[in-house]
């Protein structure tokens, strides 16, 4: 049995796949596809609801019967989930907390009063807040890559990235602190989603669930 799935295209969500497939017994192929979220790179994403903003190419080619399974950030789920679609299981998170990445060879105490840092929602920046409350906040977007990359910016000393991010990558080696309080919902967990009713799907992928109570379902 060939299992074709689909995943959005960056080297985080090629890192997600290899981890839901490393222990897998069973062939399968990837069509790695670039969402809506990745070709609208501008729109701000701090006030911006729980939508299908990365996920609607997805979900169509589920609906569409053009792959069995989609693996995505689970905190990326639209809520609800589109009708018809079903979240067969979702990974134990392998850390939740948010992460300050700094520029190489600096402290949080090193920034001057009224510095830049880089978020992308608005749980992020309180928590900046709570650590120094004269940060100003500037919105960011892009791979977690181009987000680091964005530290070449003589104005801009820090950006917040999930933890888990930095870990799939291999990139716990730069200069980071973790922020205080919680990350979002279902941070750092990975979301195997199918067509609802598809039994051979959620069968499948069953032992890679991790908690009953959080499976959500149209």
């Amino acid at each position: 049995m060939l299992i074709k799935c689909v995943a959005r295209d960056s080297p985080l969500s090629h890192a997600q796949v290899r981890e839901v497939f490393q222990h897998a017994s069973f062939p399968f192929v990837v069509d790695y596809i670039k969402s809506r979220g990745d070709f609208d790179q501008k729109s701000c994403l701090i006030n911006m609801a729980k939508n299908d903003f990365f996920t609607r190419e997805l979900d169509e080619a589920l609906l569409n019967q053009t792959a069995q399974v989609a693996i995505h950030s689970a905190k990326d789920l639209p809520s609800p989930l589109p009708q018809g679609l079903h979240v067969a299981a979702m990974t134990k998170s392998i850390n939740s907390l948010d992460t300050l990445v700094l520029k190489e060879g600096i402290t949080l105490d090193d920034i001057p009063i009224g510095g830049d840092i880089g978020a992308s929602s608005y749980r992020r920046e309180q928590m900046i807040q709570l650590m120094r409350s004269d940060l100003k906040m500037r919105s960011i977007r892009g791979t977690i890559e181009k987000r680091i990359a964005l530290l070449d910016d003589p104005t801009l000393y820090g950006v917040v990235i999930a933890k888990a991010a930095l870990i799939r990558l291999n990139l716990l080696h730069l200069n980071s602190i973790d922020l205080p309080g919680v990350g979002a919902e279902h941070q750092g967990r990975l979301a195997i989603v199918c067509r609802d009713g598809d039994s051979e799907m959620i069968n499948l992928f069953a032992p890679l669930h991790y908690d009953a109570h959080s499976i959500s379902r149209n």
